[in-house]
């Protein structure tokens, strides 16, 4: 075992019992927990060795499914008052790096449909301008079917409080299905249910507006959180590219197209200088969704089989959804043994020694 994990385990907190109340706002009790808890779908992929060593009292598995299509992985805990949904993060299988690269923008509502035939109608947000990122999407709406199933088993005894967790990939997975959640025809799942999202290191996972729409629901009753590192550079992608047409309109860029004042010369200077930041921007968009889009899918299928998605946006102006918590960085920046480690910043134990010191310190 690591020193560095050695060390996290002495200095592990006594955890208090997060399940005597349910309510709005950041609690250090449920946000310490919930991350320890996003090791937890881990289980069976780290064959119960070190990581699960973070043990939460009051809480136990009652269902993990250990690897999907895509290679995802997710839980449900309980404490006999409160449920808990837990999403794994990225692995280190190609295929769910693929599903972090397929970063193509489709619509927020719409349908996909698996190899087997098997089609999925879904919705992420009201606001038909609202875009997310293709690969998580499509993993979540592979996973979600199942995920509701259980959710409903724990209405049957009464558990109609949850919480929606995830560090990293499973961060963007935790806040995806809290908006599908809140789409959810009121057949689907009961009506009483609430939810709390903590995620941590979560990357962007759809556009302005989706997060518009995100934010209305659950920053109004403050119920969703991500837990950033301000040195950490997951939660800075996908890569964004904005152009007027991702702006609503009427705005003064898409005006210097269709100037008609002034002189012939100073409408031409205009439309040039609107082409000119234009253009560059259109081919980019293009291109992402070319590299990021189809050629991903293609090696995507090759795994999974062919899964049909809706046609791509043209849009890739990424942003991020809920109240960002920023956590200051851990320390030293670079790691002491392997300065070209890119994931020192965004290992899970530096964020639960982060989260934990963020509210020592408040």
């Amino acid at each position: 075992m690591k020193l560095q994990t050695l060390l996290l385990f002495t200095l592990l907190p006594l955890f208090p019992d997060i399940h005597a109340q349910f309510e709005a706002g950041i609690k250090k009790e449920e946000a310490t927990t919930l991350m320890r808890l996003t090791r937890y779908p881990y289980y069976k992929a780290e064959k119960r060795d070190s990581i699960m060593a973070i043990k939460v009292p009051h809480y136990k598995i009652v269902h993990l499914v250990d690897s999907t299509a895509l290679d995802n992985a997710w839980c449900v805990l309980t404490n006999g008052k409160q449920g808990v949904i837990s999403f794994r993060g990225t692995t280190e299988k190609p295929i769910s790096w693929l599903e972090n690269f397929y970063a193509a923008m489709i619509p927020a509502v719409g349908e996909v449909t698996s190899p087997q035939g098997k089609t999925v109608q879904y919705k992420f947000a009201d606001d038909p301008r609202a875009g997310v990122q293709s690969g998580w999407s499509l993993a979540l709406l592979v996973m979600s079917k199942e995920i509701l199933s259980e959710m409903r088993k724990l209405n049957e005894k009464g558990i109609y409080d949850f919480y929606i967790t995830g560090h990293s990939q499973g961060g963007a997975l935790a806040l995806l299905f809290r908006a599908l959640l809140e789409h959810l025809p009121d057949s689907v799942l009961d009506p009483k249910n609430n939810f709390k999202t903590y995620a941590f290191a979560a990357p962007k996972p759809g556009n302005r507006f989706f997060t518009y729409d995100y934010n209305r629901i659950c920053n109004t009753n403050l119920s969703s959180f991500n837990f950033i590192n301000a040195y950490d550079w997951v939660p800075q992608v996908p890569f964004s590219v904005q152009s007027p047409n991702n702006i609503t309109e009427p705005n003064p860029f898409v005006e210097f197209e269709n100037s008609k004042e002034g002189s012939w010369i100073k409408r031409i200077a205009l439309h040039q200088l609107y082409h000119s930041m234009t253009k560059p921007i259109e081919k980019a968009q293009k291109k992402l969704n070319k590299n990021l889009g189809h050629r991903v899918k293609k090696i995507v299928e090759k795994t999974t089989g062919g899964f049909t998605v809706p046609e791509y946006m043209a849009d890739a102006a990424y942003f991020p959804a809920g109240i960002s918590i920023i956590i200051d960085r851990y320390e030293p920046l670079l790691n002491p043994d392997n300065e070209k480690d890119v994931f020192w910043q965004h290992k899970p134990e530096h964020y639960i020694e982060l989260v934990d010191k963020f509210f020592d310190q408040q």
